[in-house]
């Protein structure tokens, strides 16, 4: 059987931007169905977009008057990660893993992206003659200009993994400040640096189909060419519930802001702009229902419960806790 399934598509709709990792259910997030070892899905982007992380609130993260009218859709991604400018003169990459350790990796989820975006790496690099470097955190370089972001998503019970990058080819990633509703108030994103594109670094065009084939033979490299291509799968629209409630307390961290808000049910409902693993942070929201004054408790309970789960973007786990308390 082969180790790696290519997903021919001559572009992907920025309104499916999400399909090639979720579930037939188009209203779930980040629930990954990855049936073979490895699949990868390559496309141009068509339309325009703003692409929301996985576990962020339009309300709490857009300036939605501002975006009414825009002509850009809000759609939502299957990895977290902050909210993205998406759209023609791109090139989006998914690969959706089994689990973290094919092709390659290593079963720490929290080491996958540094893994498989190694491929990704070779790629770009082969394209200019400046050297392509994973930046840290979120971001791929050329020189010292970031070219393209990439996410990680990740299922605890089911092992199941995905990367997802978006590649800017002539059209930045960085989403424009007065849509941002974070934008000022927190450190800047993406290290600090400013995205640019793979043209302006190189000071030439840059050919999509170039773009999308050397991605798929460097991937195809580290499967040791054993690899088959399938037809177009139908893949689900992702919407964003824009009516959603806000959060009602967010924190800054590392990656930017994790947000809270008490459920209906008295479950705290986690989110923001962190990478983790879907179901353990919906256990851990359920571990946080109820109120308590016993810090070591509640600390034990955060460590129990993300034991073997992604998360990446969090210095302190602590902060789960601070946002439960003021919930």
């Amino acid at each position: 059987m082969p180790r790696l399934h290519v997903s021919e598509l001559r572009g992907l709709d920025v309104t499916r931007i999400g399909g090639p990792a979720l579930r037939g259910n188009a209203g779930a997030r980040a629930s990954f169905e990855v049936p073979l070892e490895a699949t990868l899905t390559v496309a141009p982007l068509v339309g325009e977009a703003i692409a929301l992380g996985a576990f962020q609130r339009a309300k709490s993260t857009i300036d939605l008057p501002r975006l009414d009218g825009s002509g850009l859709s809000l759609v939502r991604r299957a990895t977290g990660g902050p909210a993205l400018r998406v759209g023609r003169g791109q090139v989006h990459v998914t690969l959706a893993l089994t689990n973290p350790a094919v092709l390659g990796g290593v079963g720490d989820p929290n080491r996958a992206l540094n893994r498989h975006v190694r491929p990704l790496l070779r790629a770009l690099d082969a394209l200019g003659s400046q050297p392509t470097t994973f930046g840290g955190r979120d971001i791929v370089l050329m020189g010292a200009a970031p070219i393209a972001w990439v996410g990680l998503g990740h299922v605890r019970s089911t092992g199941a993994t995905t990367l997802e990058a978006i590649v800017a080819l002539s059209r930045s990633f960085e989403l424009a400040a007065e849509l941002d509703l974070a934008h000022g108030a927190i450190a800047p994103r993406f290290l600090g640096r400013t995205p640019s594109t793979l043209e302006a670094v190189l000071g030439r065009a840059i050919d999509p189909d170039a773009v999308v084939g050397a991605i798929v033979a460097a991937y195809a490299l580290q499967a040791e060419d054993s690899v088959a291509t399938e037809a177009p799968a139908s893949l689900p629209m992702t919407r964003v519930d824009a009516d959603e409630p806000p959060f009602t307390a967010m924190i800054e961290e590392a990656i930017g802001l994790l947000g809270a808000r008490r459920g209906a049910d008295g479950r705290v409902e986690l989110g923001g702009d962190m990478f983790a693993s879907t179901d353990a942070l919906a256990a851990l929201g359920e571990g946080l229902a109820k109120p308590s004054d016993d810090e070591a408790a509640v600390r034990a309970t955060i460590d129990a419960t993300l034991e073997g789960a992604l998360l990446l973007g969090v210095r302190d786990v602590g902060v789960f806790a601070r946002l439960a308390r003021a919930v």
